[in-house]
């Protein structure tokens, strides 16, 4: 039988008092985290054009679009908040298919506002299952990471958040069946935006939230969808992966084992990519005061799965878009030696065109490595020569802060929610930044989270 009927099972008999504290915690964490960088997302580009559009179409009030001042249908809604929220590229990150809570939270607010008077818990239980299906996926077909080409974030989040949305709509086993099916139809997604520094990678998060609350609804509505979408002869594995998956990590200790407990935060709005290369900077710079002028060059060792952040090398010396920086070691390693700090503000349209930081860009030279990935999926070895004398000063980072082996504690992540806030396309009171990380901290205990996102509106 397709694993689609253990994966919808699952969801449908699993609830809050069923999940570790520890998954309980993350979710919550994930939750404030992914509200907090749709609102800082809001006034990125893309955002507001998005909008303008759904605004356009009309149609019934029942979710709301975060930091718009509008109501919009249940998928729109989904659509423009996993858009803002995948914006800065400052949203969580797990290995197995990049970001989560960009389809799935978003899916599950709309659908919580469009149901009404979902309790914390329920929302928390479908949040943590939701992306039990998304990463399940993403670790059975691990050894494909990078061939195919294909962004993992919507491909498998379209699942999550059909799961997420059917989970608080109730759907029954066969009709989570049939949502897993119907999704399969929306599954798509490849890094080609990346490389061309298009507006539409925001978007991929958004289109999956929008088609995984569609697929849900739909189920919901005795629409049928493909019943063996993950194995059957045309399904997800055989026809995206030419059937090479792990059936048994797909279904290991389903119920007990839940990949939420693998999932990292961000404390720099660029690719998780990046971000040891940023730390390495920053360490040395403190460590030995190092000024930029009395820079020669910057040498980047990264390893295989780093490559779409160092190549090709004249668009990460010289970002054309703000994706393109988000996305580049060279930019994000200047930044941080000239400013000793990388923030929302150095990833604006005019930020990129900073000469200073362009200059030093162009001394930065990323190298892909194989020797040094190690263990580690992300490490750098920053390198830094000085103009007057043979000094190199080096430094090597495995893995980032936000990392689940060096985990980011409630009181960062409400500081970056605050901060986050204050970047929204709108002054957002300080009663209610208040108010939503309280709520959040306590979510096991509010009785309809529609209050905290309406807060948002």
């Amino acid at each position: 039988m397709d694993a689609s009927y253990s994966l919808a099972r699952n969801l449908v008999e699993l609830g809050y008092d069923d999940l570790p504290a520890e998954t309980v915690e993350i979710a919550k964490k994930d939750i404030l985290d992914t509200l907090g960088v749709a609102i800082a997302g809001s006034s990125e580009l893309g955002g507001k054009e998005l909008m303008t559009l759904v605004g356009d179409w009309g149609g019934k009030e029942e979710s709301t679009i975060i930091m718009f001042g509008m109501k919009a249908p249940a998928p729109f809604a989904a659509l423009v908040n996993g858009t803002t929220a995948h914006s800065l590229d400052y949203d969580d990150v797990i290995l197995s298919t990049g970001h989560v809570g960009v389809s799935i939270i978003p899916a599950a607010f709309s659908i919580a506002e469009r149901k009404g008077k979902v309790k914390g818990k329920d929302l928390i239980a479908a949040v943590v299952l939701g992306i039990d299906v998304e990463c399940r996926l993403g670790e059975a077909s691990k050894p494909l990471a990078l061939g195919p080409g294909w962004l993992y974030t919507p491909l498998y989040g379209v699942f999550g958040a059909a799961g997420v949305a059917g989970k608080l709509l109730e759907l029954d086993e066969d009709q989570m069946v049939n949502a897993f099916g119907i999704a399969y139809s929306h599954a798509a997604g490849t890094r080609q935006p990346v490389v061309d520094g298009a507006l539409s990678k925001r978007m991929a998060a958004g289109l999956a939230s929008q088609a995984g609350v569609f697929s849900a609804l739909a189920a919901s509505k005795g629409i049928t969808g493909a019943r063996d979408c993950f194995e059957g002869k045309f399904g997800l594995f055989n026809v995206y992966h030419r059937g090479e998956y792990n059936r048994e990590t797909l279904l290991a200790d389903l119920g007990k084992y839940f990949p939420i407990v693998n999932l990292g935060f961000k404390l720099f709005p660029a690719c998780s990519a990046t971000e040891t290369a940023i730390e390495a900077t920053l360490a040395l710079v403190d460590e030995h005061n190092i000024r930029p002028e009395d820079v020669e060059q910057i040498i980047v060792h990264a390893g295989e799965y780093s490559r779409n952040v160092c190549e090709p090398l004249e668009v990460k010396q010289n970002p054309r878009s703000t994706v393109d920086a988000q996305f580049s070691i060279p930019w994000v390693v200047a930044t941080a030696l000239i400013k000793g700090k990388v923030t929302i503000e150095d990833f604006t349209a005019e930020a990129i065109k900073n000469q200073t930081i362009l200059d030093v860009a162009r001394k930065v030279i990323p190298m892909v490595d194989a020797e040094v990935i190690g263990k580690d999926i992300f490490p750098a070895v920053v390198e830094i020569k000085m103009k007057d004398s043979n000094t190199v000063y080096s430094r090597r980072e495995n893995v980032a802060t936000g990392h689940p082996d060096k985990p980011l504690d409630w009181e960062t992540l409400t500081g970056k929610f605050r901060d986050c806030a204050r970047h929204g396309r709108k002054p957002l009171p300080d009663q209610n930044i208040e108010y939503i990380i309280q709520a959040i901290n306590e979510l096991e205990n509010v009785d309809d989270v529609a209050e905290i996102i309406g807060l948002l509106g």
